[in-house]
């Protein structure tokens, strides 16, 4: 029972951290925090703001590296290395949760 449970929550685990890898086609957590982040701030904008965040992203989104996020959720998150921290941050705001 014991390695069952252990098991299932291995598997949450991965699930938590990987799939923002694969949903965001990133590299790193922090990098998939930032591309969401784009992505987010042009879906809930003005139509009349649409053409220049459109312009913004395709010019930041190369220079993603996830600094920004890393900086931000050693922050938040001191105990945690900042990959799991920047994995938390997406869940987060993937589920609309209120900042910390």
């Amino acid at each position: 029972m014991l390695g069952k449970l252990l098991a299932a929550g291995a598997l949450a685990a991965g699930v938590g951290y990987l799939y923002p890898l694969w949903n965001e086609h990133a590299s790193t957590t922090c990098q998939a925090v930032e591309k969401r982040f784009l992505a987010t701030t042009e879906a809930d904008a003005h139509p009349a703001r649409l053409l220049s965040l459109a312009v913004a992203r395709v010019t930041l989104e190369p220079l993603s590296h996830g600094w920004v996020a890393a900086t931000q959720a050693k922050g938040r998150y001191p105990a945690l290395p900042p990959d799991l921290g920047c994995a938390v941050e997406y869940w987060r705001g993937l589920l609309d949760l209120p900042p910390r």
